[in-house]
């Protein structure tokens, strides 16, 4: 947004897709007001799920996933992501190492909740985007030189 009041710049509205947005870079979030403040949630790429599904492996401690219930592999799930799409909170909940220190867990539900309300919103959004972002193809004219073979052989670490 432009600093003028609720204006859009002519590069935000010709930017206004959402699959745009991502993929230059920006970040999609919404804030949540709660009695308890008001908190920033991020929409987490593909990487991000990644980075999350790490922390909740971090959290079994090396057990095995049938060692626990659903149910509790299911909080151990709710409490990774919420550490990783919070990206602004009061100060409360800053002190805290991780929402898993929040006892109210009604409130941990609502802010869940919340993250799963905006990754539904945004993925729909991203499935009706329109972008066809930038064609080398145009360029070059040639399919073959810009998909390559559709193997996956030259991905090295």
């Amino acid at each position: 947004m432009s600093t003028e009041g609720n204006k859009m710049t002519r590069a935000e509205k010709e930017s206004d897709d959402i699959l745009e947005r991502i993929l230059s870079g920006k970040q999609i979030s919404e804030t949540v007001k709660t009695k308890r403040g008001n908190f920033i949630i991020k929409f987490p790429l593909p990487y991000d799920l990644r980075r999350i599904e790490v922390s909740l492996a971090q959290r079994l401690e090396g057990m095995p996933t049938e060692a626990f219930t659903p149910e509790q592999i299911r909080e151990f799930r709710v409490y990774a992501v919420l550490d990783y799409v919070i990206v602004e909170a009061p100060e409360w909940w800053n002190k805290l190492s991780s929402s898993e220190h929040c006892p109210d867990t009604e409130f941990i539900a609502k802010l869940y909740g919340r993250y799963l309300q905006l990754r539904k919103k945004t993925q729909k959004k991203i499935g009706e985007s329109r972008f066809v972002g930038d064609s080398r193809k145009e360029q070059s004219g040639d399919e073959d030189e810009i998909m390559g073979n559709g193997s996956l052989s030259n991905i090295t670490d």
